[in-house]
């Protein structure tokens, strides 16, 4: 794998956890211009708070483009003590507002696994968060959603259409 070129366009991979971690790793194998950076271990809240503090993150540029993997189990959680209460939509526009003035807002997708947690994935494929990430990337690769219409990825449809809009499926090679 060759070194990212900041100066041209490059996409962050936010993963919530290891699961999608391992599922983007063939992403970042094929792709120079894409990082997957250290999950962010348990809840939206804490990327909120990373970023809020700039820690971890790298150099962002007019080039960046963000993907942001999380699990729509849509549970109430505490996220911190300013936001006690809220639901990981509400976290995820703060997110993007603290990233404005590093990022534009149309280059920052969310996607991730409806339901329940990425477990629930692994059954449905049956195959390891791995080779899930191959079959995912096969398909954008080829140019089909067939695999991500599944009642577990399907609400990532149009957050791939908008990507593919934006031209990252084209700069990736996929």
């Amino acid at each position: 794998m060759s070194g990212l070129n900041r100066k041209k366009e490059h996409l962050y991979i936010f993963p919530e956890d290891n699961a999608y971690k391992d599922m983007v790793q063939c992403f970042e194998n094929e792709c120079a211009q894409i990082r997957c950076l250290k999950p962010f271990n348990g809840y939206i809240g804490k990327l909120k708070e990373k970023i809020g503090r700039n820690v971890d993150l790298p150099r962002l540029n007019e080039y960046s483009f963000i993907l942001i993997l999380i699990d729509y189990d849509n549970k109430m959680t505490n996220y911190d003590s300013e936001y006690p209460i809220c639901q990981k939509t509400t976290v995820i526009n703060q997110v993007k507002n603290l990233l404005q003035d590093r990022v534009k807002q149309e280059n920052i997708f969310v996607m991730g696994i409806e339901f329940k947690e990425s477990e629930n994935l692994k059954k449905f494929f049956n195959a390891s968060f791995e080779e899930i990430g191959q079959i995912l990337f096969n398909d954008l690769k080829n140019n089909k959603t067939d695999n991500w219409s599944n009642e577990h990825l399907q609400r990532n449809i149009n957050e791939l259409k908008k990507m593919k809009e934006v031209g990252i499926c084209k700069f990736l090679g996929i």
